[in-house]
């Protein structure tokens, strides 16, 4: 995918390859160890993207739960703390803030959703171009794996853009419910101050 970008090892953006250049550098070489390192390394790098989809996945739901645990005692709670929101500034904030909490539950969700990932096809288990020369058919292995990983690799992103989302509007909720409690705080102070005084 071209338009899409990855970090080298100095944390600089670079172009993903290509379909077109990852098969001329497994036509570069000659030596067939190279096409069993990365038959090996490339199951290895499977694996791990599999993994991480289903972490990514965990965490959102983790993340959804989480928001909808707030919401719902903010929710189940407003009969108390609504009475003590004084003016519309203040009760208008609280709303927002509540809003938000659901959109960030939204989000969290959502980047659980199910992203399509290339798998292995019978076609490209029995590619009838290389099944009979070994060495090529692995050429063509390792082929097959690099799309995977690309599609794997892209709904990553997806997920993590998401998830990143989802922390964002979550932590600004955050903010807005704590300008309108902060209010209730020192309303809480004052009546406390109020019947010190009168006793």
């Amino acid at each position: 995918m071209g338009d899409q970008y990855m970090l080298d090892a100095e944390g600089k953006t670079m172009p993903d390859l290509t379909c077109a250049e990852v098969k001329t550098r497994l036509k570069s070489y000659s030596d067939p160890a190279v096409t069993d390192e990365l038959y090996s390394s490339g199951q290895s790098l499977v694996a791990n993207a599999s993994e991480r989809m289903a972490k990514l996945d965990s965490k959102g739901l983790a993340l959804a739960a989480y928001s909808g645990g707030i919401l719902t005692i903010l929710i189940s709670t407003s009969a108390l703390w609504g009475k003590l929101l004084s003016g519309w500034f203040f009760p208008t904030v609280a709303e927002c803030g509540i809003l938000a909490i659901a959109l960030a539950a939204w989000l969290a969700v959502r980047s659980a959703y199910p992203q399509p990932i290339q798998w292995h096809t019978e076609n490209s288990w029995l590619e009838s171009q290389c099944i009979q020369d070994h060495e090529k058919l692995r050429r063509y292995r390792v082929l097959t794996m690099w799309k995977i990983l690309d599609s794997y690799f892209v709904a990553i992103r997806i997920k993590t853009h998401r998830m990143k989302m989802s922390l964002r509007v979550l932590h600004i909720a955050f903010g807005l419910l704590f300008i309108s409690f902060f209010q209730i705080a020192r309303l809480d102070t004052f009546f406390q101050r109020l019947s010190v005084w009168i006793r």
